[in-house]
């Protein structure tokens, strides 16, 4: 197996668009993923709608809009009233999507509620794979072909791809729908490897939902990591991401 070091990087948050203040809220929450059932973002978006339900004293739903490496969940968001009543799981992959895509997501039209979970994205693979650690993967990669499912995330593919690149590497990625289908194909031998308005409302639940024992205790079982991070931080964050993503793919593209 490949050992517990993390070999890409990223994080999850909510955003919404902003909304006006009044009483809120009154009806049901939504809060759109953007990758496929079972996976790492759908899990803890439903441990998290649990929470905030509780807080918030209204029925919180989870809805899966899958595609597009998380942007078809995000634009669907953006393109809905701004009444607060939806969110969208803003991981790092969007924006670095987006912006690969060479259609950059406009930060400033959004309200980053706040990141809940730093991630430590692990390269695993299966026993029978004929290397132990990552040294011993890359030896082998570069006279036999390896293939790694990038779990539904765009970003990550393309981060293995040119890791690849820049050490010479036969290594070719699946795309997935979510870190569990990733997991399966893994398990299953098909791949190789896998991988006081509004808004102050929702961020005061959602930072108490982050900090409650009990959640920390659910996420921490499934071997995440779950830490409150200021809104301010996270877009900084997805502002960085943006520009990851342009460079990379100038590199891949070069």
């Amino acid at each position: 197996m490949i050992g517990r070091r993390g070999l890409l990087a990223g994080a999850a948050a909510l955003g919404v668009v902003p909304a006006a203040a009044d009483r809120f809220p009154e009806r049901r929450l939504t809060l759109m993923v953007g990758f496929g059932a079972g996976g790492m973002s759908d899990v803890t978006a439903r441990i998290l709608a649990k929470k905030l339900q509780q807080l918030l004293d209204v029925t919180v739903i989870v809805e899966n809009r899958v595609g597009a490496g998380g942007t078809l969940a995000i634009s669907s968001v953006g393109q809905m009233e701004p009444d607060g009543y939806t969110l969208v799981t803003f991981l790092t992959d969007g924006p670095f999507t987006a912006a690969y895509q060479g259609r950059p997501i406009n930060l400033d039209e959004w309200a980053i509620v706040g990141g809940y979970m730093p991630q430590e994205r692990v390269l695993f693979a299966a026993k029978s794979a004929p290397f132990g650690t990552a040294r011993e993967m890359m030896d082998y990669a570069r006279t036999h072909p390896v293939t790694v499912s990038d779990g539904g995330a765009f970003w990550s593919g393309r981060v293995v791809e040119a890791f690849a690149k820049k050490h010479g590497l036969q290594v070719a990625v699946v795309p997935q729908r979510s870190g569990q289908a990733g997991s399966t194909e893994v398990m299953g031998g098909h791949v190789t490897m896998a991988e006081t308005d509004r808004t102050e409302r929702l961020r005061t639940a959602f930072r108490a939902a982050v900090e409650d024992p009990e959640l920390r205790a659910q996420m921490v079982a499934l071997d995440l990591t779950p830490k409150w991070i200021d809104p301010a931080t996270y877009a900084a964050t997805l502002r960085e991401v943006t520009a990851d993503g342009e460079r990379l793919r100038d590199y891949l593209k070069a």
